[in-house]
């Protein structure tokens, strides 16, 4: 193991120093390791960086993931979103349709 301190540690020392020596939370914390994963997704900053080599791999790691996992689920949303589109347009051929159906056949509006 490093003697480098963790990112915990940092963030740590971070929070007592604009607290005046409190204790961050669980919460804090947990909110902290969201930010930073949410960034890594982003083109957002955080203040939280990797403070020794097995952070650093493992940040390495998260943003290799990301740029397989994001454009997956882009592609999902847009194909959603296509699919969305072709079925509206096929609603409202159909619904055209038998409007002109039902004008040309003179079909009274009491029967239709």
């Amino acid at each position: 193991p490093e003697a480098t301190p963790s990112w915990v540690q940092a963030v740590k020392a971070q929070y007592k120093q604009h607290s005046h020596g409190e204790e961050p939370r669980g919460w804090y914390l947990y909110a902290t390791a969201l930010h930073w994963a949410v960034t890594q997704f982003t083109p957002a900053s955080m203040e939280v960086a990797p403070k020794n080599t097995r952070e650093r791999l493992y940040n390495i790691a998260a943003i290799f993931i990301s740029l397989v996992l994001f454009p997956t689920f882009l592609t999902s949303i847009t194909n959603s979103v296509a699919a969305f589109r072709k079925q509206s347009l096929d609603h409202s051929d159909a619904k055209k349709n038998l409007f002109n159906f039902l004008q040309d056949n003179r079909v009274s509006l009491s029967l239709s």
